[in-house]
């Protein structure tokens, strides 16, 4: 696959409640390609694969964002739910990231280069992890 070049940008989401399926994400739900830069999310979410700024996320870049939320479900991450070959940098979330495989950036990912990020909140969970939940190879 190969990424087109579309781009979110400067987005800033504050949610009081709201009800979400799996794949969940304040600012896109299951995306491929493009770059998501300087957004923020401030939002509760329990759902599956779900995170603060995306749900499910593939072949892109992520730089610049922030999650303020607590998020609760198996495969979740504070800005991705679940990454796919992609690079995510400077890149912070606060709040509690509670779940089976749940990481303080990205739950479960597949050749994800993270860099210069930060986890401010509680990570929870078997096979957690302050930035990444479970790694998937292959």
């Amino acid at each position: 696959m190969t990424p087109h070049s579309s781009k979110i940008s400067d987005v800033n989401i504050n949610v009081i409640s709201s009800t979400l399926n799996d794949n969940a994400g304040w600012l896109c739900q299951d995306y491929s390609g493009a770059t998501i830069n300087n957004c923020s999310s401030n939002g509760d979410i329990i759902a599956s694969n779900s995170g603060g700024i995306c749900g499910s996320y593939n072949y892109g870049n992520i730089s610049n964002c922030t999650s303020s939320g607590n998020i609760v479900d198996d495969n979740a991450g504070g800005i991705c739910g679940s990454y796919n070959k992609g690079y995510i940098s400077k890149c912070v979330t606060h709040g509690t990231i509670n779940g089976f495989g749940a990481g303080g950036i990205v739950g479960p990912h597949n050749d994800a280069n993270i860099e210069g990020c930060c986890t401010m909140g509680n990570i929870n969970g078997k096979e957690a992890g302050g930035i990444a939940g479970n790694y998937c190879s292959g």
